[in-house]
C-alpha cells in the first residue's frame, strides 16, 4: 500500500463514499450535505442563496456529474477572462439537468 492511501480513505470517508474491499466496489448517493461540501472543496466561493438553490438542483447528481459541472464553468470563465461564481456554476448545472432530462426521455 502506498503512503497516500489512509489519506484517501480518510477523504473517502469524509466525503461518504464506501469502499468495500470485498468487491472492490465504490458506492455513492451524495445527499444535499454532501454535494455542499464536495462543491466546497472545488471551490470556497461557493455561498448564499444561489448555491443553495444549486444544491436543490443537484439532487440525483454523481459526484462525477457535480464535478462536471464545475469544470463546465470554471473553464468557461477561464476562456472568458472571468472569475468562478455562484451564478455561473448554477447555469452550468442547469444545463447538465436539461441535458440528464433529454437523455432519460429517449
Amino acid at each position: 500500500m502506498s503512503a497516500q492511501t489512509p489519506s484517501l480513505q480518510l477523504w473517502l470517508t469524509e466525503a461518504g463514499i464506501r469502499f468495500t474491499l470485498k468487491d472492490r466496489r465504490v458506492s455513492t448517493d451524495p445527499d444535499a450535505q454532501l454535494r455542499r461540501q464536495y462543491y466546497l472543496r472545488l471551490s470556497p466561493v461557493l455561498r448564499g442563496s444561489q448555491f443553495e438553490i444549486a444544491i436543490e438542483k443537484t439532487e440525483g447528481f454523481s459526484f462525477a456529474q457535480l464535478r462536471e459541472t464545475f469544470i463546465l464553468w470554471a473553464q468557461s470563465a477561464f476562456e472568458h477572462g472571468r472569475e468562478i461564481r455562484v451564478a455561473g456554476v448554477v447555469e452550468a448545472i442547469e444545463l447538465q439537468a436539461a441535458s440528464r432530462r433529454a437523455r432519460s426521455r429517449r
